[in-house]
């Protein structure tokens, strides 16, 4: 088997094994921070997951780093957790993970703005609550900057409950531009350009 088709390959078998084992109940915190719609649609319409270059290049650059990190510390990485909280378990997977601190890693284009954007941030925060861990950081890589943000404040239960029960479809209108489910969707936002 080739590289690429070897990446590919495991990217989707990695999607297909969350897809076809997760429970009705179960939600997952890089959905939980964006539109609700999208989530419903990939879990219906789990089979007709696409790798994109960008999502495979993120993933490289992600495990490149992980390795670094891991190699000069005592990290852990691509570590899962979840949590109940009432009917529902709340999962994620962590990028890096430290004695006390929850690292988060987003690769792209290019990271112009001066701080993290809003859910970025939140990601990370829910991921100190699902950890317990007191401290945060969510790393850019990007073509045009290098960043990283220090978090200290995790989520509460009572954070994440009002998450799950104000849950958006979308919660940011910039979403649509990027689902794959838009023509479907019937909270579809058309942005005025």
């Amino acid at each position: 088997m080739n590289v690429i088709e070897r990446l590919i390959n495991d990217d989707y078998v990695e999607h297909m094994k969350y897809a076809t084992e997760r429970k009705d109940n179960e939600i997952f915190v890089s959905e939980l921070v964006l539109c609700k719609q999208r989530a419903e649609f990939n879990k219906r319409y789990y089979y007709m997951y696409q790798p994109n270059n960008s999502a495979l290049i993120g993933k490289l650059i992600h495990r490149g780093l992980e390795l670094f990190l891991y190699a000069f510390n005592q990290v852990e990485y691509e570590k899962e957790f979840s949590k109940q909280l009432g009917d529902y378990i709340v999962r994620g997977r962590v990028d890096v993970i430290t004695e006390d601190e929850v690292i988060e890693i987003k690769t792209g284009m290019d990271h112009r703005d001066t701080k993290p954007s809003e859910h970025h941030l939140q990601q990370v925060r829910l991921y100190m609550w699902l950890t317990n861990k007191p401290r945060g950081r969510r790393v850019y890589v990007t073509y045009g900057k290098l960043a990283e943000y220090e978090v200290t404040d995790a989520c509460s239960d009572d954070e994440v409950a009002y998450m799950i029960d104000n849950w958006l479809s979308p919660r940011y209108e910039w979403e649509c531009d990027y689902c794959q489910f838009k023509n479907l969707c019937p909270h579809r936002v058309e942005r005025k350009r």
